[in-house]
């Protein structure tokens, strides 16, 4: 940006002239469409090289702020906002994949991810997930086996249409408690899934109240809080937590990186 004759807009160079004086982070409304990728070649909205963040028309968002400003030569590493979105993106699509805002301010997500809004599932890289189950069943609930199931998103993708998995955002990464989808989707080779993603915080529908039980006594050593056997999952957090917590052993407790066993793999 601070190179003499680098300053191209709408076909006109300002040499030496510094048309962009700030870094901004912004915060836009929850359910906010927006495009992540790699850029175009300069012109029009493109700003060239690297990757890019689109938000069409922002100023015309109900409720889009900016949270703070940073004069260009005083950003570094450190103090650049981090991207709304970061992930895998479609080939063919020069600004990138369209995306849906949490109504975060940019940074501080995980790589590979975004949450969604009211109007669509996050997209999480798969390379980000954690799994709570050391085991896994070889079928879906109604009877399909998983290598038919990764047969057809090897020619169809992810199906986003259908009820996502659910997964708790930890900062660093995405501990699922839906297993047997994501399995199928490693098996087909894909590099990101839907998702509905929730804070750790979040709390549990009341659908939900009574199935993560805690089956024994432990300590998160992330937060130093200590769980009781016997009591039920309040939040999605704990829910993640619990599930983990009843594989026992070393398994880590905020999930684990390697994909669960399938039990009955000898099967037909």
């Amino acid at each position: 940006m601070d190179r003499p004759g680098d300053r191209g807009v709408d076909g006109v160079v300002a040499a030496g002239v510094r048309l962009l004086e700030s870094v901004y982070a912004i915060r836009i409304p929850k359910g906010t469409t927006i495009y992540e990728g790699p850029a175009g070649f300069q012109s029009g909205i493109y700003l060239g090289g690297g990757d890019q963040i689109y938000i069409a028309r922002p100023w015309e968002l109900d409720g889009a702020q900016v949270v703070s400003e940073t004069p260009i030569g005083e950003v570094t590493p450190s103090t650049t906002p981090l991207p709304i979105v970061e992930g895998s993106v479609l080939p063919d699509n020069p600004i990138g994949t369209p995306n849906h805002a949490d109504g975060g301010a940019s940074g501080g997500d995980p790589p590979g991810s975004k949450s969604s809004g009211d109007d669509g599932p996050s997209r999480v890289s798969l390379a980000n997930v954690r799994y709570t189950q050391k085991t896994a069943q070889g079928t879906l609930e109604d009877g399909t086996r998983i290598d038919d199931v990764a047969a057809h998103m090897r020619q169809n993708g992810w199906d986003y249409t259908t009820e996502q998995p659910n997964m708790v955002d930890w900062g660093d990464g995405y501990a699922t408690l839906d297993h047997r989808r994501l399995i199928a989707a490693n098996r087909a080779g894909l590099q990101e899934v839907g998702a509905n993603v929730h804070l750790p915080d979040e709390p549990l529908p009341a659908s939900q109240l009574t199935r993560f039980e805690n089956r024994r006594n432990f300590t998160d050593p992330v937060t130093g809080e200590s769980y009781r056997k016997g009591q039920f999952a309040q939040t999605w957090g704990e829910a993640a937590l619990f599930r983990a917590a009843k594989q026992g052993g070393n398994f880590p407790i905020r999930g684990h990186v390697e994909l669960p066993i399938i039990r009955d793999e000898s099967q037909p």
